[in-house]
């Protein structure tokens, strides 16, 4: 139910991703001392483009390129304008049994992004997913990809319990809409037998 419920896969899921793309675009701009309004996580809010005289940051934007790419709005593009590097994070929460397959879906999907983008801006390009189960567990290159953002144990930690708190919440709320469509199930069914009586 955590990740293949098509009733929670628009609102619930993106909450929880949503949560982790805030966390590291928090972390990544605190990084890069770009000027933003609150610096701790707590009513922090993402904006889409953030940027100083050094780094550019953009969350869930359309990037436009010379030649149509199909998948071409990435979680979070870095641009270091000093390092002429590019860099691209994708965050996925999946299940242990699909942990592998979406890691590397994240780097063949922007596969082509990154290059058309190295082209264009003449620099270097990385693909970084950033990828758990929604219970927290990591695959063996997590924490080379961990390291790539800067994402202390600390924050790693936060990452996973709000992970696991999201999918709580989510849960909790299906189960108490369905005892609610149990409760009225039940009430109807009362209802037609209480008429049925009547008629008889």
């Amino acid at each position: 139910m955590a990740t293949r419920c098509e009733k929670m896969l628009g609102q619930d899921y993106m909450r929880r991703h949503n949560a982790i793309v805030k966390c590291i675009h928090l972390l990544l701009c605190n990084k890069h001392n770009i000027a933003i309004g609150n610096k701790k996580l707590r009513g922090y809010f993402v904006q889409q483009i953030v940027a100083n005289k050094y780094v550019e940051i953009r969350v869930d934007t359309t990037i436009k390129t010379d030649v149509k790419i199909r998948y071409n709005k990435p979680d979070i593009l870095l641009i270091d304008k000093i390092k002429k590097e590019l860099l691209i994070v994708e965050i996925g929460v999946t299940s242990l049994d699909n942990l592998q397959q979406v890691e590397s879906e994240k780097f063949r999907k922007y596969d082509e992004l990154a290059n058309e983008l190295g082209l264009i801006h003449g620099c270097k390009t990385k693909i970084i997913p950033y990828v758990i189960t929604w219970d927290g567990i990591v695959s063996k290159y997590h924490s080379k990809h961990r390291k790539e953002l800067g994402i202390t144990d600390r924050i790693e930690a936060y990452i996973q319990s709000t992970t696991l708190i999201k999918n709580l919440e989510s849960i909790s709320m299906e189960y108490r809409r369905g005892e609610r469509i149990a409760e009225t199930e039940e009430a109807d069914q009362q209802t037609n037998v209480f008429q049925g009586q009547i008629l008889v």
